[in-house]
């Protein structure tokens, strides 16, 4: 007898496998990464009977019943789909949508098949809810740290990887991809070697995860807005970690730019950290 799953899940990729099926990768919050054959979801033959079945749209997040793949290279099967919240929001931001795409692919990229990281589901499903709304810029930063984080790559930003001199202490500190963190100057000479600010640094060490992020409210408007040359410098490092950990160039990089906005100077990264330190 099979055995089937119910659950909570985010669909994060669909691809048309025939006429009438598909196949799709869902983030179960139990089971982790999951990809299943959904038998009858692009076509509804004439004259049925049966109602239709609940669209299998991107980033929607719904009731989940499924039976698991036999091996490692089969597919599982999709029994019954649910939506609870189609993330509307996200189609009428094209900012949001672009943000939603690139946290559902660093998703697929850190994780393994049918590897559980409920705490990751959460921060995701915070991170899909927010994006529409004032900031979704420091929620993506804050989602691409928190991934990083819960699958053990987080990097390391409050000292040198090589002397372990305290960024805070250091003049002048770069981004090494390769050696996951930051480092003095001097102590690396590594080409992939980005230069970075002890204040981006100390901000991003102390940027909290997506759910800690929207709990704690929205900015005073007195509070300066973040300087877009910090984000967009911040979000080109984590995703240059990404890439080196994972050995994959995310697909998605070429929107860092529209995400976040050209920016014509980088000299106000102190406003960065007067944001994410509250």
């Amino acid at each position: 007898m099979s055995n089937f799953i119910k659950d909570e899940a985010i669909c994060l990729r669909v691809i048309d496998f025939s006429e009438t099926s598909q196949v799709v990768t869902l983030f179960v919050r139990t089971a982790g990464l999951v990809s299943l054959l959904a038998k009858g979801t692009r076509k509804i033959p004439a004259r049925t009977r049966s109602p239709a079945p609940e669209p299998l749209d991107l980033f929607s997040f719904g009731q989940v019943v499924f039976i698991l793949p036999r091996g490692s290279s089969e597919l599982g099967t999709l029994s019954s789909w649910q939506v609870l919240d189609h993330h509307p929001a996200l189609r009428r931001s094209l900012k949001a949508l672009y943000c939603a795409q690139m946290a559902a692919e660093i998703t697929l990229l850190l994780l393994n098949q049918l590897d559980p990281h409920p705490e990751l589901f959460d921060q995701l499903r915070c991170a899909l809810e927010a994006f529409p709304g004032p900031d979704p810029q420091r929620m993506l930063l804050a989602y691409m740290k928190a991934a990083l984080s819960l699958t053990g790559y987080q990097p390391r930003l409050d000292a040198c990887c090589v002397c372990s001199k305290p960024s805070s202490a250091a003049s002048t500190l770069v981004f090494v991809p390769t050696l996951g963190g930051i480092c003095c100057r001097d102590c690396t000479r590594d080409r992939t070697a980005v230069k970075i600010t002890p204040v981006l640094a100390l901000a991003l060490d102390r940027l909290p995860p997506p759910r800690s992020l929207q709990n704690s409210g929205a900015p005073s408007p007195a509070a300066k807005p973040p300087d877009p040359a910090a984000l967009l410098l911040a979000a080109k490092l984590l995703i240059a970690h990404i890439s080196s950990v994972t050995e994959h160039k995310l697909r998605t990089e070429s929107l860092t730019k529209i995400i976040f906005g050209a920016a014509k100077n980088t000299s106000s990264t102190a406003q960065l950290s007067s944001r994410v330190s509250r």
